[in-house]
């Protein structure tokens, strides 16, 4: 048996399509004359739907179609099979901002497992809607933003949604209309 790099790139590709004969066969065969080697390879048929869900792993070292072509080659086999699918890359590391309220218990796990490398992001800011948190975050090196701001994006996503009447905006019409 050969030893695996698991510090290396993978590819994991998700897909789902009705399901039929040759599904397996034709992802596994894209993979293989590609010359990649799949490391993990899952699937499931919903009885009730038909459908047939996939995900594929492989190492991208010594695979011959460069991460930038991957999807493009493999958009004819996913065609022929009426497939959805979504391709990602292991060593992908997302920024993503983190929303707060007052309890700390959820910040410090994500905060902590994202510094010792279980949970890999990049955490460049926080968003609450309470002061309380805001020296834990700074420990951590992360921007903290407050509440006025976070009623203010609250506001503003609800717009974008398509709320109404955002229920910060609300709660103050009531307050004022009592004076």
């Amino acid at each position: 048996m050969t030893a695996r790099n698991t510090d290396s790139a993978t590819a994991v590709l998700l897909l789902s399509c009705p399901d039929r004969k040759g599904l397996v066969a034709g992802v596994s065969d894209f993979v293989f004359r590609n010359n990649g080697n799949i490391l993990h390879a899952d699937q499931h048929i919903d009885s009730e739907t038909s459908i047939f869900f996939q995900r594929v792993e492989w190492a991208l070292d010594g695979f011959g179609i460069p991460r930038e072509r991957i999807g493009e080659e493999f958009r004819p086999l996913a065609e022929r099979f009426g497939m959805t699918w979504d391709l990602r890359f292991s060593d992908f590391v997302p920024r993503m901002a983190l929303l707060v309220s007052r309890y700390e218990h959820c910040l410090y796990d994500l905060l902590l497992r994202q510094r010792s490398g279980e949970f890999k992001a990049t955490i460049p800011l926080v968003l609450s809607n309470h002061p309380d948190l805001q020296p834990i975050v700074d420990g951590f090196g992360a921007a903290f933003v407050g509440a006025l701001v976070v009623t203010v994006v609250s506001f503003v996503l609800s717009l974008i949604v398509g709320r109404d009447e955002p229920r910060a905006v609300r709660r103050r019409d009531r307050q004022s209309s009592r004076r």
